[in-house]
């Protein structure tokens, strides 16, 4: 059974150096792996959201060999496998229908009830983890 973070959002004010950070650090067993599932916007706005929250793990000791954001580039496969492996699926912010259509097309939705691992949902990603 996978562990679930689900949280309203975190910026500059709201960070991973406290209790959240010693608890998320305390679960991911493995740091070799993190899978990012972007919601939709501009390929800039997203990987300066992926440098914030990758900043905000280094932090607390959190730091991953590879980071992987999701794209539709890849193929059904190729994500399922990434989620499949990794050691924390981090659901992005940002707008909730397109990331819950994303989901849905590439088939990640039962891929994620069957993960294992943990997750962590921000904000539009808390959402799509719900039913």
């Amino acid at each position: 059974m996978a562990t679930y973070y689900l949280c309203s959002g975190f910026g500059p004010e709201h960070s991973f150096v406290n209790k959240f950070g010693e608890m998320l650090a305390n679960d991911l067993k493995l740091h070799k792996s993190l899978v990012m599932i972007p919601c939709g916007g501009d390929k800039e706005e997203t990987e300066a959201h992926v440098g914030f929250v990758t900043q905000q793990l280094e932090e607390v000791g959190i730091v991953f060999e590879r980071k992987i954001i999701l794209s539709k580039d890849m193929s059904r496969e190729e994500q399922r496998r990434y989620i499949k492996d990794a050691d924390l699926v981090y659901l992005m912010g940002g707008y909730p229908f397109s990331q819950k259509a994303f989901l849905e097309e590439n088939g990640l939705c039962e891929c994620l009830q069957e993960y294992s691992g943990v997750v962590l949902g921000i904000s539009a990603g808390a959402m799509n983890m719900s039913r």
